[in-house]
């Protein structure tokens, strides 16, 4: 974005815009309209639960383009800010108390939208380190079915005895029992014609 843009009316109409203010008058009422809007916006989302607040995602982003750029201005000029509307406009809504009311809620939604990408992360990761659990959990059991089933073929058992006995015995299905078995290769799969 061009700075002159941010800086002149390109830039207010752009927030304008963005609030669903109109474009007309005077741009002292014209910030005054924005002030207003500002205000009972931050008495909402201060009531709003962070998901909620993150509804209203394109309106903050706006508004914290606006204070980033007060905050890096006044950084960089020992306090002082430059005659342009968003400065103007800071001030004013210091004036009444509600520029850091706005900052708050600005990271409010910050940390909101941080949390639900970490979370998101965290349930992908989570899905597949359960995956690998169980995994792990039924190459036990396989282990185990297997060694169980060679004993009873040694034993004397018929190979057509073992999926009943070890379902039972390993409080599986017959089948995951015989699929087990049929991958260690102690059992013959059928082939279906």
């Amino acid at each position: 974005m061009n700075l002159d843009e941010f800086n002149g009316v390109q830039g207010l109409m752009r927030l304008e815009t963005t609030l669903g203010l109109s474009h007309e008058g005077a741009e002292l009422s014209r910030l005054g309209a924005i002030v207003t809007n500002v205000e009972r916006r931050v008495a909402a989302w201060e009531r709003m639960t962070p998901s909620a607040l993150m509804r209203e995602h394109a309106v903050l982003d706006a508004l914290f383009a606006v204070t980033e750029r007060v905050d890096v201005s006044a950084f960089v000029n020992g306090g002082e800010l430059p005659n342009y509307w968003w400065s103007r406009l800071a001030i004013q809504l210091d004036g009444i108390g509600v520029y850091d009311r706005l900052l708050k809620q600005i990271h409010r939604e910050t940390h909101a939208l941080s949390a639900q990408e970490y979370l998101q992360e965290a349930r992908s990761l989570g899905g597949i380190q359960a995956g690998v659990a169980a995994k792990a959990r039924a190459a036990s059991w396989h282990a185990d079915c297997v060694n169980r089933a060679r004993e009873m073929l040694d034993g004397g058992r018929a190979p057509r005895e073992l999926t009943g006995i070890l379902a039972i015995r390993f409080n599986k299905t017959p089948r995951r029992v015989r699929t087990a078995l049929q991958a260690a290769g102690v059992l013959e799969s059928r082939k279906r014609k």
